[in-house]
């Protein structure tokens, strides 16, 4: 039970410490191949490279205004922080949960054991007076 509830505050630590890294951070933790939206200037970069890639099979896409373009980019960061907050306090929360339950089940298991060995050990003491 001991080794059982340290593994698991170890892996609970693991999900506190990278969740504390995505709240501290939200836009750096992406995932997958979503646009880049740490700078307006990184998400026009990769809008104008998918573009430049849906033109080869459309020649009809029209180029969109920077200020439309920086509509969508204001919209999309504050719905990607939301998210990411979101989900890594969700999962904080969900961390640190485990991590306290395994720590009451650590103290408890090793309380219990330790008055077992000190019955065993009164126990032994008697039979041996």
């Amino acid at each position: 039970m001991c080794l059982v509830a340290v593994i698991t505050i170890l892996i609970s630590l693991n999900g506190v410490v990278e969740n504390a890294f995505v709240l501290s951070d939200p836009l750096h933790s992406a995932r997958g191949y979503e646009p880049v939206l740490t700078s307006f200037e990184a998400y026009q970069a990769t809008q104008d490279r998918r573009a430049e890639s849906r033109r080869g099979a459309d020649t009809l896409t029209p180029r969109i205004s920077d200020a439309d373009l920086h509509k969508r980019f204001d919209a999309l960061r504050a719905e990607r922080i939301a998210a990411r907050r979101f989900e890594a306090t969700e999962s904080l929360v969900t961390s640190a949960v485990v991590l306290m339950f395994a720590a009451f089940l650590f103290v408890w298991h090793w309380a219990w054991l330790s008055r077992i060995a000190k019955d065993v050990a009164i126990e032994a003491q008697s039979q041996i007076d």
